[in-house]
């Protein structure tokens, strides 16, 4: 293989400036006379690539291309020409536009790179390179980026420490490369579903295309699909030596978030990259997802908001910064994102249906159904069934349940809710349906390690010792190798709750301890510490508990427990009329619920032995 020549030329009819560190620049669309099309969007992704691995450099976002052309009075789908890149960086206060063009010279190819001030139009540097191949066009791209980096103002040292082949950080396939643009695009405006058979088609073009093998796990992940994430992600943790430190940086967080199960791991690489590359948004955007898994929701704010500050043109940061919203109560802060992001063509359904929930308001609920499109009536389904448990109405709840599967089977509209999904509600209740539940769980041909580990947990809260047991058992030993979960929740979780069922709540705050970090943002955790503290004598404790669910719920079956954790965390602190109020909400609450719960039976005696005011 002939080798690539590359020529810089520093060009400046005025002495043009070189670059500040961390200066924003556009990349226009590519200028392809070679009549193969490939060139067109493959080419500027991959030198979108070469020039982010550099700390020293900062690419202006397609989202905020588009937004910027919205604002021009202009199709933000526009070509993005080097006069029209120009005009745009113009408008925004930037410092270059970098264009690029690829050009036939007989049987080879000629590619080009020019970085223009936006103030004058003076050529600041100019590299240019040849290639005697279409296969060798991709390494003449990354050489001459590298040459341009270089008269950009980046050292000698910064570029030999972050100078990964081109061709092994993405891939040798123009074709591969222009599919994972694609997906790439689709996943910035919100559209997973569309992204996943483009990137799936990405790694089918290039089995060793490490990047698109994440970004496909990021995307199933992103749908709810774990199991299918997992295989992507662990194939690209496999191939990370080939990538770029950034986008190593990307492979561990998500291995460590996604195959191990690790959020504090995870939150250590993040904070590293960021360290390292303090204008890049991903890392805001993806601790804020992981302080709110970790409860830690505060932190979470203030890194969706830095995100959103960073590129509020693509959808990710909506997403947490309204979750961090409803979490903090801010509910109309919440409306107030999902609103923004609808107007930007983000569509959150589910969080108009929280927030109109949370605070009773149908016209937020129903606007948010309606966006849901052909999934309105699967969402108002499942609502209905959620609905029903909040109500203590299991045996209707399961009915209800039994048509969602239905419903979901006929439309095609993802995994159905199988499972152990309402079981531990039941359980929780006393109601007979929790057996039930998990005995057609127990029974599905192909039970994933994380349902069975739930069913153990069901078991567990019935009193079911041996059989909770053996299925925790079971799930130890299908979970994946290096899996956090099964240490830090499934086993703590099971065994908390037998200690329950045994009546040793001391030795259940004790078994529970692992689960802290992760108990914070999930009810169901957050109720076995606040069981076990009751029922110690810890009144303080378990009211803390319960309000923490209280506020991470906002509605439901968990914040109805809370409302009852509450009135008696209040009665054994000697607050009467604050569990008054508290046994009155949970009983009106569950007025028409199954005659037959012993929770409700509980509740009623506990109200009554209280006395008149």
């Amino acid at each position: 293989m002939a080798a690539a020549v590359v020529v810089v030329l520093l060009v400046s009819t005025r002495g043009a400036p070189a670059l500040g560190a961390r200066d924003v620049v556009v990349l226009s669309d590519f200028t392809n006379t070679t009549a193969d099309e490939v060139f067109d969007a493959a080419l500027k992704q991959a030198l979108a690539v070469k020039l982010e691995e550099s700390p020293y450099l900062s690419i202006y976002s397609d989202g905020r291309v588009r937004e910027g052309l919205r604002l021009m009075g202009r199709n933000p789908d526009d070509r993005l020409t080097a006069p029209l890149a120009r005009d745009l960086c113009q408008r925004q206060g930037l410092k270059a536009v970098i264009n690029g063009a690829i050009a036939p010279l007989g049987t080879r190819y000629v590619v080009s790179l020019t970085a223009v001030s936006c103030e004058d139009g003076d050529t600041i540097a100019r590299a240019q390179g040849e290639s005697a191949s279409k296969e060798e066009v991709l390494r003449t791209l990354g050489e001459a980026a590298v040459a341009l980096r270089q008269r950009l103002g980046e050292s000698l040292v910064s570029i030999r420490a972050y100078d990964a082949p081109i061709e092994q950080a993405t891939t040798t396939s123009l074709e591969a490369l222009r599919t994972f643009g694609l997906g790439q695009a689709a996943r910035n405006r919100a559209d997973e579903r569309a992204a996943v058979p483009l990137l799936k088609r990405a790694v089918e073009i290039d089995p060793n295309f490490a990047m698109a093998h994440a970004r496909l796990g990021a995307a199933y992940a992103n749908l709810g699909r774990r199991q299918e994430a997992r295989p992507a992600i662990e194939r690209a943790h496999e191939l990370r030596a080939r990538v770029s430190e950034i986008e190593r940086f990307y492979i561990d967080a998500r291995h460590a978030e996604l195959v191990l199960n690790d959020e504090l791991k995870a939150v250590e690489v993040y904070q590293a990259w960021q360290q390292r590359y303090p204008n890049d948004f991903t890392t805001y955007n993806n601790l804020a997802g992981l302080f709110l898994r970790l409860s830690r929701d505060t932190e979470a704010l203030a890194q969706a908001q830095q995100a959103m500050r960073i590129n509020p043109d693509v959808a990710f940061p909506y997403a947490n910064l309204s979750e961090a919203f409803i979490r903090l109560r801010r509910y109309d802060e919440a409306r107030h994102v999902v609103e923004d992001a609808l107007a930007r063509g983000f569509k959150y359904p589910d969080d108009f249906i929280r927030i109109g929930q949370a605070q009773g308001d149908r016209v937020v609920i129903e606007k948010g159904l309606n966006l849901m499109g052909d999934g309105r009536n699967v969402a108002v389904a499942r609502m209905a069934v959620q609905d029903l448990y909040a109500a203590g109405k299991f045996r209707e709840a399961g009915r209800a349940r039994e048509e969602l599967i239905r419903m979901q089977r006929a439309v095609n509209s993802g995994p159905p809710d199988e499972g152990m999904g309402g079981a531990q509600e039941a359980a929780i209740a006393g109601s007979p349906e929790a057996g039930v539940l998990v005995a057609k769980g127990l029974g599905l041909p192909s039970l994933p390690a994380g349902q069975r580990a739930a069913a153990s947990t069901v078991l567990a809260i019935l009193g079911e010792t041996a059989d909770a047991r053996r299925q925790l058992d079971l799930a130890m030993a299908a979970a994946p190798p290096g899996a956090r979960d099964p240490e830090m929740i499934w086993k703590p979780r099971t065994e908390a709750h037998l200690a329950l069922a045994a009546g040793n709540a001391e030795l259940a705050l004790t078994l529970q301890r692992p689960m802290q970090i992760y108990k914070g943002a999930r009810a169901p955790l957050l109720y076995i510490s606040g069981t076990a503290n009751l029922r110690a004598g810890r009144g303080a404790d378990a009211l803390a508990d319960w309000n923490r669910m209280a506020q991470i719920t906002g509605f439901g079956f968990w914040h109805v427990i809370a409302t009852l954790g509450t009135a008696r965390s209040a009665a054994l602190l000697g607050d009467l009329p604050t569990a008054r109020r508290g046994y009155q909400d949970f009983l009106v609450a569950w007025k028409d619920a199954d005659p037959d719960l012993p929770l409700l039976a509980q509740a009623k005696a506990e109200y009554a032995k209280m006395g008149a005011p």
